[in-house]
């Protein structure tokens, strides 16, 4: 064993217990992450740009057959370009078959040209399988 460890060992064995319980979680959470096929650096990511998102509701999203990088990246787009899209909404959209990535580009695209769709038409518009790009006025 190294001196540090027999050193903090001897020193505070309380610490080391909390240092210990410390590690333990951060592997279990990464273990979660890598395991719901979700980069930890993603998940990071996500966590660092202020969207609310835990492991364990990657595990939920994962159960119910959302892949949880695609909602991330959509979110995360979303987010850098200004949007501000309720993740719940993007969520529900994915859950029942829309793709988020789709509503997000054109979110923007429409935003860059002043445009102004709703969330809700273009959810609806996606989920019946129309052509978003249509949508925009040219």
């Amino acid at each position: 064993m190294s001196s540090f460890l027999q050193s903090l060992l001897q020193n505070d064995p309380v610490e080391a217990a909390l240092i210990g319980v410390a590690l333990f979680c951060l592997l279990t959470a990464l273990l979660i992450t890598l395991a719901c096929g979700v980069s930890p650096i993603l998940f990071f990511k996500v966590r660092q740009a202020g969207i609310d998102f835990s492991a364990v509701d990657i595990i939920k999203l994962r159960m119910n057959g959302v892949n949880p990088s695609i909602l991330f990246q959509a979110a995360m787009k979303a987010r850098n370009a200004g949007l501000m899209i309720d993740m719940k909404k993007l969520l529900e959209h994915s859950l029942n078959g829309g793709s988020p990535e789709k509503i997000v580009k054109v979110l923007e695209r429409a935003r860059a040209s002043g445009q102004k769709i709703s969330l809700e038409d273009l959810c609806k518009s996606d989920l019946k399988g129309e052509n978003l790009e249509s949508l925009l006025k040219k």
